[in-house]
């Protein structure tokens, strides 16, 4: 991006509303990845990342969209800065967290 002044200028992502995304679009973006990941990655990483996909469906499912995707964003911070951070089994302590957080969140 070019500022005022003619220079260029890094733009952080805007992430404000990521917990907004509706399934359907989520789930298109997880397969998109999943390739990605399959290809630049390899097969262990992607069927980690698959392997998270489908706990988060089963999380919406049981517990709700909202719930899910926290636990989605978190658990993909939470890799992100831990690479050996296993995405592919259900991390139940961070599920508890999530469900707790959001009774207590107001929404108007």
């Amino acid at each position: 991006m070019v500022n005022a002044q003619g220079e260029l200028t890094v733009k952080g992502l805007d992430r404000r509303d990521e917990n907004q995304i509706e399934m359907v679009d989520w789930q298109a973006a997880a397969h998109a990845t999943e390739s990605c990941i399959r290809v630049h990655h390899g097969n262990e990483h992607a069927d980690a990342l698959t392997a998270h996909h489908k706990t988060v469906l089963d999380l919406a499912h049981l517990h709700g969209w909202s719930i899910a995707v926290d636990y989605d964003i978190q658990q993909r911070e939470t890799a992100a800065f831990n690479p050996a951070h296993d995405l592919s089994s259900l991390d139940i302590p961070a599920v508890a967290v999530n469900a707790t957080v959001s009774l207590f969140v107001y929404v108007p």
